[in-house]
């Protein structure tokens, strides 16, 4: 639980000490441009989850290219782990918002763009 909703996480590897979780990507795009990747599909979110949720102070990427199998090593720094927090606590307010109020449904046809494709 976090802020009183329930999350679901699967920790690819939690090291012997428990003090690290090891994550395993793959990437396509070369491990040069995988902290691009981890911006544009918010890996750090997850990664500020997973601590938080299984109370470990550390959390790494094992990245794998798929075509040249290079492995790159990715560590988190603060500023990418307070921004996952932020990106968590955001998550959790527009939860409540659309889920945990009266006028929920309202409040979701309001906000919902709708389209026939």
């Amino acid at each position: 639980m976090i802020d009183g909703i329930a999350f679901r996480a699967k920790a690819d590897a939690i090291t012997k000490g428990r003090d690290t979780i090891i994550d395993l990507k793959t990437t396509s795009g070369g491990l040069e441009d995988f902290k691009w990747s981890a911006k544009k599909y918010n890996y750090g979110l997850q990664a500020a989850l997973y601590m938080s949720i299984f109370n470990v102070p550390n959390f790494i990427f094992l990245v794998v290219d798929k075509f040249t199998k290079d492995i790159g090593i990715f560590e988190c720094s603060g500023e990418f782990l307070e921004k996952g927090h932020d990106d968590i606590q955001r998550g959790i307010d527009a939860y409540k918002k659309f889920f945990m109020v009266d006028n929920s449904e309202e409040l979701i046809n309001n906000n919902v763009y709708r389209g026939i494709l």
